[in-house]
């Protein structure tokens, strides 16, 4: 006695690029060889195959993206460096003005470093240009 076996499938329909020949393949199978850029053969015996699989372009995309997250986490890395090196500048000058300037007030030159007790007259008299640059 015979078997019958019926089955329903769908199947993709698709052209070769060299001789034209339309022909139909399973979808699974069409689609595996989209995702995975694998080649097939149509009917004629001409190679075909997909320029870039999805895989291939969602791997490059994922890259190229991993790639963008890692410059700019070095250029956020090296503007955070820059941005504390300023700081300790501006602080390491903000203490070299408060020595001089409590220097001053204790009555040292801060050219000679020599103490004296009219400081005013003395810059006057010793370093007239002491001052006019600022």
């Amino acid at each position: 006695m015979a078997d019958t076996l019926t089955a329903i499938t769908t199947l993709t329909i698709t052209s070769c690029g060299m001789c034209a020949v339309r022909f139909a393949m399973p979808e699974d199978m069409h689609r595996r060889v989209v995702e995975t850029g694998a080649r097939l053969w149509c009917p004629n015996g001409h190679q075909i195959h997909y320029s870039e699989s999805e895989n291939q372009r969602l791997t490059k995309q994922l890259s190229a993206s991993q790639q963008s997250v890692q410059a700019l986490r070095a250029a956020n890395d090296h503007q955070r460096e820059l941005r504390e090196a300023a700081i300790r500048r501006a602080a390491a000058l903000k203490g070299v003005v408060t020595r001089t300037k409590n220097r001053i007030a204790r009555g040292k030159c801060p050219c000679c470093h020599t103490r004296f007790a009219n400081l005013a007259a003395h810059m006057q008299e010793t370093h007239p240009g002491y001052g006019a640059d600022e």
